[in-house]
């Protein structure tokens, strides 16, 4: 008996089509009706089941300078990644559930599974030590230093050095799609920085997990919609210059040839 409100439909593919179909359908272990709805969801932007696309952000404060923490909360969402700072792929940790269901063999490492950052002198990636570029003293920047204590409650910032990183989420699990940005900032004080230093690229490992830092946090901001951006606040001159480029750049809207003030833009941006 057919389901109520449920259809048969059919498709013309090619060969090599239907190939990579049955190869997404035996690595998801889902029934071929199950993948083409997941499939059409995705296209309609209709909500979709949270097993088949999960995501965790884990949400924590752990502050030893003004002596506050808050205990670890996990939130479960479900939806896609619209953007993982760079510093993920290198020194991210993925919460031990996104690999539950996954046998041991297939699991392959994934930056929009980093739901936390760590502090360390390497990072063995696809076979090559990379440099540590992401962990950075303040400089002499008033603004910077002031922005980040007033920001924080934390007093002579200029005493560490810091990072700071972003993941932003679709997320189907509410009543309308919301964009979640989870922010994370951390921060390490400059005697583990210069250690750092001396034993770059040697065989003692320097690593340093979030709740035994001098202050680390994770927390996140729910937009409805790109014209709530503001309220990331992006202007904070601590902010990492690529995130901040490449966020406005994901989160705006971009221009397509069925706009109506497509001459506009077209007329801006020619040199003629």
């Amino acid at each position: 008996m057919e389901d109520k409100g449920k259809f048969p439909f059919s498709l013309r593919l090619t060969e090599d089509v239907i190939k990579q179909f049955k190869k997404q359908v035996k690595a998801e272990s889902l029934k071929q009706g199950e993948f083409f709805e997941k499939m059409l969801n995705v296209y309609t932007g209709k909500q979709l089941d949270a097993k088949q696309v999960p995501f965790n952000i884990n949400l924590f404060c752990f502050d030893q300078i003004n002596h506050r923490n808050l205990t670890k909360t996990i939130y479960n969402g479900y939806g896609f990644p619209i953007y993982v700072s760079d510093v993920f792929r290198y020194f991210g940790m993925p919460y031990y559930n996104d690999y539950q269901a996954m046998r041991e063999e297939e699991i392959k490492y994934n930056p929009c599974q980093a739901t936390e950052l760590v502090f360390c002198n390497y990072k063995f990636v696809e076979g090559f030590t990379v440099a540590n570029d992401f962990w950075k003293p303040f400089d002499s920047s008033d603004k910077k230093i002031e922005r980040f204590s007033k920001d924080f409650k934390i007093e002579n910032p200029e005493e560490y050095v810091y990072l700071s990183a972003f993941r932003i989420f679709k997320d189907f699990n509410f009543e309308e799609p919301m964009i979640v940005v989870n922010e994370h900032m951390y921060l390490v004080d400059k005697e583990t920085w210069l250690k750092y230093v001396s034993k770059f690229n040697v065989a003692e490992r320097l690593e340093i997990l979030p709740k035994d830092m001098p202050f680390a946090v994770s927390f996140i901001h729910k937009l409805k919609g790109v014209s709530e951006i503001d309220v990331l606040k992006l202007d904070r001159e601590y902010l990492s210059e690529v995130d901040v480029l490449n966020i406005k750049n994901v989160l705006n809207p971009t221009v397509t040839a069925k706009d109506s003030n497509i001459d506009e833009v077209i007329g801006r941006y020619s040199i003629f």
